[in-house]
C-alpha cells in the first residue's frame, strides 16, 4: 500500500478515535484551552510525549497496557490537530 493512502486511512481512523474521545471527555482539553490559554496545551503535548519515549525504550512489562506506542503516537496527533483549532479559532 503506498503512503498516500496509509495517511488518508491513519487519518479516518484517528477521526473516528477522536469523535469517541471527546464524547468520553466532553471537550474537556478545549476547555483547558479556552480556560488556560494555549501553551497549556503544550504541557498534555510533553507528556504524550515522554510516554511516548518511554514505551519505546522501556522493554519492561508496562503497568498500563491498554495504550500502545501506535495509540500514543494517535493522541499526538489529535492533541496537535487540536491545538491548532485553537490556534486558528483566536485569530
Amino acid at each position: 500500500m503506498d503512503k498516500i493512502k496509509r495517511h488518508a486511512e491513519l487519518s479516518v481512523q484517528n477521526h473516528k478515535t477522536y469523535i469517541k474521545k471527546n464524547n468520553d471527555y466532553g471537550g474537556a482539553y478545549y476547555e483547558m484551552l479556552n480556560e488556560c490559554g494555549t501553551a497549556a496545551g503544550s504541557g498534555i503535548i510533553y507528556n504524550k510525549s515522554r510516554r511516548l519515549a518511554n514505551l519505546i525504550k522501556d522493554k519492561t512489562e508496562q503497568m498500563v497496557n491498554d495504550e500502545s506506542i501506535e495509540d500514543t503516537l494517535l493522541d499526538l496527533a489529535s492533541y496537535a490537530i487540536m491545538t491548532l483549532e485553537h490556534i486558528r479559532g483566536l485569530k
